[in-house]
């Protein structure tokens, strides 16, 4: 009997010890701590903002909590914004979890991805990291991915679908193909009458580039109209400039059909890329 005893008493502290082990308190009274929401947080450079948790590893929060946070490195401190740019953010109270927002500068030059490492410092009660420990997701690693293209006409040259002022019937389609002088592009068709139109892509400003109409200079006629004769496609600084992307081709185009009468009402054209 004293042994059965003995046994069934060592049974009783084996299984103490298993349950002490094996019930950890994550976020509770006896176990709270502030952390990022991952080690890695990334986006593309056009897709907007980048949103970076911060949270609190508890059940409740009675008060706003006010944690600071800092930039350890970045690989490029124009590429992008962020806010809030005091460095303090405010877990609100009866929330668990703020944001940091990070905004990529979206532009048209090939300048890499961008990473920005960020932490937490040490200005609250309550520890950082997983479980508190400060080895994990006590800071985070923001990467901006690049996704622009070098500016190269050659690969402009194409069979693109015209849609004419959000309408598309079909789309009729234009070709590009290589200008009269270096830098320049031959459009056919453009207006859907089988004319010619020649342009200069100016990436000059990677952050905003634009279309030139050289049409003139070559004689390029976009259209013989019946009573006014041959007309050339035409930018003017009274109508939206005509932009580009290099990556997928895309072209926003606006521009006036000019005569020797003068000039009508402008048009809008977006060319895809087939």
């Amino acid at each position: 009997m004293k042994k059965i005893l003995i046994s069934f008493f060592a049974l009783l502290m084996i299984l103490s010890s298993c349950e002490e082990v094996q019930t950890p308190d994550l976020g509770t009274a006896g176990k709270q701590w502030l952390q990022f929401g991952a080690t890695n947080f990334q986006g593309n450079e056009a897709d907007g903002k980048i949103l970076v948790t911060v949270q609190l590893a508890a059940d409740t929060n009675p008060t706003d909590l006010s944690i600071d946070f800092s930039i350890l490195e970045t690989s490029n401190t124009q590429g992008y914004t962020i806010e809030p740019s005091s460095g303090t953010i405010i877990i609100p109270a009866g929330e668990l979890e703020a944001v940091i927002e990070i905004t990529p500068i979206d532009n048209n030059a090939t300048n890499d991805n961008i990473s920005i490492k960020l932490a937490l410092s040490e200005n609250t009660s309550y520890p950082l990291g997983l479980l508190g420990e400060g080895l994990i997701n006590h800071e985070t690693t923001v990467t901006i991915l690049d996704d622009d293209c070098t500016l190269d006409l050659s690969e402009f040259y194409g069979t693109y679908l015209a849609n004419e002022d959000g309408y598309c019937d079909g789309c009729y389609e234009v070709v590009i193909s290589e200008g009269p002088v270096e830098g320049t592009l031959l459009m056919a068709n453009l207006y859907e009458t089988g004319g010619t139109t020649v342009v200069e892509l100016d990436n000059s400003d990677p952050s905003n580039p634009f279309i030139i109409y050289r049409s003139s200079e070559f004689g390029a006629v976009i259209q013989n109209h019946g009573t006014y004769g041959p007309g050339m496609a035409t930018g003017s600084s009274d109508i939206p400039t005509s932009t580009f992307r290099t990556c997928d081709k895309y072209m926003d185009l606006y521009f006036k059909r000019c005569f020797d009468a003068g000039c009508f009402a402008y048009n809008h054209i977006q060319l895809t890329r087939k």
